[in-house]
């Protein structure tokens, strides 16, 4: 099914990165606004912040389901939280630092969503970011 841009529902993905002001957030849990964003390819489509409030890391990642979030990019995170959503089909990139918008950045312009559906060769060694889990995705997207 295509949307009016074009593209198709599958080629768009929802991150989120729970945030400390500006930066990624030093552990999953510990932040009280998570930024999500939809993207298309390397393009992002829509941002927005998520005011968690008080909620436990727990409910946290029950709403993260909820919200069909496919990627969670965090610093640490409990190996508890981390097995859940990754078995709810949430890829996380965890021990990650530095300003959200600069690593999304980062992550984006890997082309790995690109690359993987056009079958091209990766190549992730000068970009500082694991990028393993968004490769999971695109299989499981384009398969």
């Amino acid at each position: 099914m295509k949307e009016s841009s074009g593209h198709k529902k599958t080629d768009k993905v929802k991150i989120a990165v729970p945030l400390f002001g500006r930066r990624v957030s030093p552990h999953f849990g510990a932040s009280s606004n998570i930024m999500l964003i939809d993207t298309i390819g390397t393009e992002i489509v829509h941002t927005a912040t998520w005011d968690v409030g008080e909620q436990s890391a727990t409910a946290i990642t029950r709403c993260l389901k909820t919200l069909s979030v496919d990627i969670m990019i965090c610093g640490g995170i409990q190996l508890t939280h981390k097995q859940w959503l990754t078995l709810q089909g949430i890829d996380v990139i965890d021990n990650q630092k530095g300003d959200a918008e600069t690593l999304l950045a980062k992550i984006l312009a890997t082309g790995v969503l690109r690359r993987k559906k056009e079958g091209l060769k990766e190549d992730h060694s000068n970009i500082g970011v694991d990028t393993a889990p968004i490769r999971r995705l695109v299989n499981r997207t384009t398969n």
